[in-house]
């Protein structure tokens, strides 16, 4: 993989010229910046065994924010990533922003994205503004969302469990016959009290302590059994001045869960 700096002019162009039927929100940003505000440009390119493709880009950029103190502050820095098609033109298969992220870009391989990575753009579906808990990868169609109130806007064929324990909602893409799959947020799916309220049926479930539990300790686990998703959420919680352990689960038939997200959250 090499890096190859390029004007964000000519950047603009390349971006628009190879997808001149679609529109990109974000783009729209990165032109009403100047050229003070934008501290690099640049796209990283795929040797391959016959010929090289573009396999991905970035802009960092400045924010009018600061961090630090007074005396000592810093400007703040996000970077925009654009991941292309392995076909080496830049067509666009997502794009996605990192807050305050200038050191991260020079680390590729290993992006913090605790509170920083909100996805920007899926090309099957537009334009979107979704927290990410992973970097999305030009070679994977598993997309990795935060909230489970986003995961349930999408329209699934299926629900399946891939890898072991962790469940993934299909997508197909008829334009291009292929599937995007997006991996279901267990622990945020714990925070939709009125879907679990409504929808879920309680395996294992104790009133008095799972309201006690304290949501940065807990550990999460699903699996998919005959068709019906569990989730487990183990917990701490305090009894007096006594540690105590807590167990919580609930499960659903996949296909009652594909409803919901056609028509609940849709």
């Amino acid at each position: 993989m090499e890096e190859v700096e390029i004007s964000i002019g000519e950047f603009i162009n390349n971006i628009e010229k190879a997808n001149n039927d679609k529109h990109f929100e974000i783009l729209d940003f990165i032109k009403t910046l100047n050229k003070s505000e934008i501290k690099e440009v640049g796209v990283l390119i795929k040797n391959g065994v016959c010929f090289k493709t573009t396999h991905s880009a970035y802009i960092v950029y400045k924010t009018k924010n600061f961090k630090g103190y007074q005396s000592s502050k810093e400007p703040i820095f996000n970077s925009i990533e654009f991941v292309f098609y392995n076909i080496g033109n830049y067509k666009v298969k997502y794009i996605y922003e990192l807050k305050d992220s200038y050191c991260d870009v020079f680390h590729k391989s290993d992006f913090d994205f605790i509170g920083k990575g909100t996805l920007k753009y899926i090309d099957f579906v537009g334009n979107c503004n979704y927290i990410i808990n992973k970097e999305p990868k030009v070679d994977s169609e598993v997309i990795f969302l935060n909230n489970a109130s986003d995961w349930l806007k999408f329209d699934f064929n299926q629900i399946i469990e891939y890898p072991r324990g962790q469940i993934l909602g299909e997508v197909k893409v008829k334009q291009s016959y292929h599937s995007t799959y997006f991996n279901l947020p267990i622990q945020s799916l714990f925070l939709e009290s009125d879907l679990l309220e409504n929808h879920f049926k309680k395996e294992s479930y104790d009133k008095f302590t799972y309201s006690k539990r304290i949501m940065s300790l807990n550990n999460f686990n699903a699996h998919i059994d005959k068709g019906t998703l569990y989730i487990q959420c183990s917990y701490d919680y305090y009894q007096g001045d006594n540690s105590r352990d807590g167990f919580a689960e609930f499960s659903i038939q996949t296909s009652e869960l594909i409803t919901i997200a056609n028509t609940v959250y849709n």
